[in-house]
């Protein structure tokens, strides 16, 4: 890891960025005390999609039953307490 003063960092700013995008971290100093850390941006994993999770909790509650109650019943119930 690399580490810069602000003035240095102000200065090769380019050269700077183009070693982050390699991979490079760079720590920005001042007054020789560090207050910045400019790393990489890690690629953010694939999210699902919004129909994709629906259709999982569609598939999850598939096989489960309330046991004969209703849901309005069991939603005042919680309400008691």
């Amino acid at each position: 890891m690399r580490s810069l003063s602000a003035t240095d960092f102000r200065r090769r700013y380019s050269a700077v960025l183009n070693g982050v995008a390699d991979g490079e971290p760079v720590v920005t100093e001042r007054r020789g005390r560090p207050v910045a850390m400019l790393s990489p941006v890690r690629p953010e994993p694939d999210r699902p999609t919004v129909a994709e999770v629906v259709t999982g909790l569609r598939v999850l509650r598939e096989g489960y039953s309330l046991g004969g109650l209703r849901e309005k019943d069991l939603i005042e119930e919680g309400r008691k307490y």
